[in-house]
């Protein structure tokens, strides 16, 4: 049963590509292609490219040329696809940032909690390489250093007064925290003011704060605080990966407008690789498991059929789960499987050239669960 369900995932995984080939073609014609989708382009070129660069799973390539026509309505000529791929990989590669690239590190500061910048610059760092968004790269990193220098003058001098507090329960508090829901850094404090201003560290910093508040201006509670100068450095820092975000994006969308003149290629490459994998998918487990490849022969009548009602036929009884649907199933897929030129399930086989198949039976059975169709 096993070419059963060999059988299924390739009809799956091809109906995947086929879904997937449609779904590429609408995100490049609308130009929301990201990066991920990118580099599963570029996976599929390069692979197409590693098989041509191998002779003998070239040869295999050229083999595939006409069954991937017939799968996708493109007639494509092996040149011209060998060629696209090579131009296609190298402008993504030129301009999408690849795995093992380390040049985008997230900003880091030892007072600002690291979620914050992880937040802010995870959405457009890595998408594309360095060198395109520079000039974005490193305003972002001068603001996010900026908004560390404010923290640290404004908020620490605080936290240091109050570390340096020693009293009882119901003592100061305070420290620095990342408000997700605001996308800012501000100090979360409470009892940390002074009952007598005296010029002690840390009080000058106190007397800067203001009630932090939202987009809209309204408080966001009583123990969140900022300053002027917090609040500068943090617009510009947000002004900064803004910017960097809409560059990432017109990059990404022109990488699309490129490609939308290969999308055939596109197509046919990955209809390509889906046979290609399905085949050396059905050859592996074939040998692991001791198949065979068929010898077709003549629809010629097997001597031990019997006439039945002037029709030729084989007629198997047996009881209740003794497995005759079972072996229908089975001699059907092994017939399907040895005509279309795969191995079959058996130590050898002989297989009529049928120029049709017809299997009719209940479904209701499990010979998993040793349930029969009338059990």
């Amino acid at each position: 049963m096993y070419s059963v369900i060999l059988c299924l995932k390739c009809l799956i995984c091809g109906l995947s590509v086929s879904l997937y080939a449609v779904q590429l073609v609408k995100l490049l014609e609308q130009r929301e292609a990201n990066h991920i989708e990118f580099c599963r382009i570029k996976n599929v070129l390069d692979e197409i490219l590693n098989m041509y660069k191998n002779s003998e799973l070239s040869e295999i390539l050229k083999l595939l040329m006409d069954p991937t026509w017939v799968a996708t309505g493109l007639k494509i000529d092996f040149e011209t696809l060998v060629s696209e791929c090579e131009g296609a990989s190298y402008r993504i590669g030129e301009m999408i940032s690849l795995d093992g690239e380390s040049d985008q590190k997230i900003s880091s500061s030892s007072v600002i909690p690291s979620d914050f910048f992880e937040d802010m610059e995870s959405s457009w760092k890595g998408r594309v390489k360095r060198r395109h968004i520079e000039e974005e790269f490193t305003d972002v990193q001068r603001a996010a250093d900026a908004l560390s220098l404010a923290v640290t003058e404004d908020f620490l001098p605080i936290i240091f007064r109050i570390k340096a507090t020693t009293a009882p329960l119901g003592g100061p508090k305070g420290e620095i925290l990342y408000a997700r829901e605001h996308e800012a850094v501000w100090f979360k404090g409470k009892r940390f003011a002074p009952s007598v201003w005296a010029g002690t560290p840390g009080e000058e910093q106190i007397k800067r704060l203001k009630p932090a508040s939202d987009s809209r201006g309204r408080k966001v509670g009583e123990e969140w605080f900022t300053t002027m100068n917090v609040e500068d450095a943090l617009t510009r820092y947000h002004e900064a990966g803004a910017k960097a975000k809409v560059k990432v994006l017109e990059l990404l969308r022109g990488l699309s407008s490129e490609l939308q003149s290969k999308i055939n290629i596109l197509v046919f490459a990955s209809m390509l690789l889906v046979i290609a994998k399905a085949l050396f998918a059905h050859v592996s487990e074939g040998r692991r498991r001791k198949w065979v490849f068929p010898i077709l022969a003549g629809c010629n009548r097997l001597k031990d059929v019997k006439q039945l009602n002037g029709a030729y036929g084989m007629k198997i009884t047996g009881p209740n789960g003794g497995g005759k649907s079972s072996l229908l199933r089975s001699i059907c897929a092994a017939a399907l499987l040895g005509i279309c030129g795969f191995m079959v399930p058996a130590h050898s086989a002989l297989i009529p050239q049928f120029d049709s198949i017809m299997l009719h039976m209940k479904s209701y059975d499990s010979p998993a669960d040793g349930k029969s169709s009338f059990q």
